[in-house]
């Protein structure tokens, strides 16, 4: 998923996801959900005490009027997620589904 979103050669080639009025980029969405340095490159675990904040420059560029803002820290204590005992690969796999990359 990192590879996709963030190093592919789409990575930064616009698309409008079905949640959002507006265009993004995969390396946008990743981090809006994970965060610049959320994954451990080393041994590609998430720690969820390190995912970003939304970066205040990515904002008007990956919000819409649809999209809820919430960081891949706070979807891990949603009740859903948390009843179905997701991963956060799981969670993150869901949430980035409509990249480009992703429907490769």
């Amino acid at each position: 998923m990192f590879f996709e979103h963030c190093m592919a050669d789409d990575s930064e080639t616009h698309f409008k996801p079905s949640n959002a009025n507006q265009h993004t980029t995969p390396i946008a969405e990743w981090e809006f959900i994970v965060g610049k340095d959320g994954v451990n490159k080393n041994t590609w675990q998430i720690d969820l005490e390190c995912v970003d904040k939304i970066p205040a420059d990515k904002m008007p560029q990956i919000m819409g009027a649809m999209r809820k803002v919430q960081s891949l820290k706070g979807l891990m204590v949603e009740e859903r997620v948390v009843n179905a005992k997701l991963t956060e690969w799981e969670v993150c796999s869901f949430h980035l589904q409509d990249s480009p990359s992703a429907s490769k």
